[in-house]
């Protein structure tokens, strides 16, 4: 699923999260090196994989793939599975910690228990459109929009929700998307924060979201740009910046595609 085109706009959405379950929002960043390109059908069997989220199509022999996962079992299966592809030559896996934005004053959730049919319903709706406006949503559900804002506030305030601003990384109108990856003698928590803040700062109209590394100092900074001239300019920058750091990476791509997970299926059953 290619998400709906708005180039380097700022989205507004919400992100569904079910933190009571500790391991159910672990995430990794593959890299691929390929024997050749990427061709429409491999992209679309790799996204189909259940734990498979999204898939890069790499501008030379690579690509890049975020997978979403509860346990290192489920982990494994999508290594194997990419393993057995006969374009894989070789993967790196990274695992991830959540984007700064992401992870900042998230209270404790209740039990899944706490849900009801109308909020999973409502979860629904929004995996795949968080924008959908509440009146929308209330129409489609055949509720009241002040049911639909009460459940809503219910689920942000336990934590099973929450509220946020990234640049979708999916919506690639022109140009194309690089990934820094940076790697570090130490880097902490806060080092990120100020690092993501930095960036925003700097490259406001490119700059898409940061990630940390779980096991390594390493942070991967995303951009979106247009030309190979300001490609070049951000590298520069990070050289300037960060003269300490080691590049590890630089993963070119034309877009990014959506897919949906297991998470799907357990929206849907629950919403039932």
């Amino acid at each position: 699923m290619l998400l709906t085109p708005c180039m380097l706009n700022l989205l507004h959405y919400w992100e569904w999260m079910l933190q009571s379950i500790s391991e159910f929002r672990k995430s990794s960043l593959i890299i691929l090196r390929l024997n050749r390109l990427f061709t429409e059908q491999e992209q679309e069997e790799i996204g189909n994989h259940k734990f498979i989220t999204s898939v890069a199509t790499g501008m030379q022999l690579d690509g890049q793939i975020v997978v979403i996962y509860r346990n290192n079992d489920e982990l494994n299966d999508v290594i194997e599975y990419l393993r057995a592809h006969d374009n894989v030559k070789e993967l790196e896996l990274f695992q991830m910690l959540p984007p700064p934005l992401s992870a900042v004053g998230l209270p404790v959730s209740k039990e899944l228990d706490a849900l009801k049919k109308i909020d999973w319903q409502i979860l629904h709706k929004l995996r795949w459109n968080g924008r959908m406006p509440i009146k929308e949503i209330a129409k489609e559900l055949g509720r009241s929009a002040p049911t639909v804002r009460k459940r809503l506030d219910f689920m942000r305030n336990q934590g099973f929700l929450y509220e946020t601003i990234l640049t979708n990384i999916g919506v690639v109108g022109q140009g194309f998307t690089i990934n820094y990856g940076l790697e570090f003698s130490e880097i902490s928590n806060q080092d990120q924060m100020d690092m993501d803040k930095e960036m925003r700062a700097t490259f406001e109209n490119c700059f898409i979201v940061s990630w940390k590394v779980v096991d390594r100092p390493i942070i991967f900074l995303t951009f979106q740009v247009e030309s190979a001239t300001e490609a070049q300019k951000i590298q520069a920058h990070l050289m300037a910046k960060y003269p300490a750091h080691r590049s590890i990476t630089q993963a070119i791509s034309g877009g990014w595609k959506y897919y949906k997970d297991f998470r799907d299926q357990i929206l849907e059953n629950r919403s039932q």
